[in-house]
């Protein structure tokens, strides 16, 4: 009776084994003006306007992976939170043999789930990322300092119609993937009103916002 027991045991461990070893980790670089954002780092856009970040949080969903215009992968976990203080949330798992020329992928959380309240996991209100007051989430959220010592509170959100902020991107990957997914922020922060200060509920300035960021990543 043991043995009928042991063996399926010793099978299910090799496949978690060989699957553990076919996987590789794919890494996700947040850059401005090509280089990776160092948080607390003084930058300055194309208006002379200063700024410095100390906090940079968002959320991915729906990611999938393409080859010559077909899917290939869906990505198993459909939100994924990136948080530049998590290096951990900077690492995507996936085949090794996977070789990919596009990405999909939505900047933010879809109507149905935001409806359905507060969840788990990346979704846990813990993370910050959750409107109590709205019954939303944060799709996307920066703070810091402009100009030396003006706080900047941009938390990007909303998911019912007009102020729906879910915004889709698509990344051409032009060559064989090194491991790396480098998220240019370039045209975002070289198009930020810093003059708003706060953008901290839904509605035109947040979906504003929230179209730069995605033609930030295209």
């Amino acid at each position: 009776m043991l043995i009928k027991f042991f063996i399926p045991l010793l099978i299910l461990n090799f496949n978690e084994q060989t699957s553990s070893r076919e996987k590789i980790e794919l890494f996700i670089e947040l850059n401005y003006n090509n280089e990776k954002i160092v948080l607390n780092k003084v930058y300055q856009n194309n208006y002379s306007n200063s700024f410095s970040i100390n906090k940079l949080q968002f959320y991915i969903s729906d990611l999938s992976f393409y080859s010559q215009n077909k899917e290939i992968l869906e990505y198993h976990k459909k939100y994924i939170l990136i948080d530049i203080e998590n290096e951990n949330s900077l690492k995507i798992s996936i085949p090794s043999n996977l070789i990919f020329d596009k990405l999909l992928f939505n900047i933010g959380i879809d109507e149905e789930t935001n409806k359905t309240g507060a969840k788990g996991g990346d979704l846990d209100p813990i993370h910050g990322m959750y409107w109590t007051w709205n019954s939303g989430y944060i799709n996307f959220k920066l703070e810091g300092l402009h100009n030396h010592n003006n706080e900047f509170l941009f938390h990007i959100g909303g998911f019912m119609k007009p102020y729906n902020t879910l915004q889709k991107v698509e990344i051409n990957i032009e060559k064989e993937h090194n491991n790396k997914i480098v998220l240019n922020f370039d045209k975002y922060f070289n198009s930020l009103d810093f003059n708003l200060d706060k953008i901290l509920s839904p509605g035109k300035n947040a979906v504003k916002s929230s179209i730069m960021l995605a033609k930030s990543f295209n």
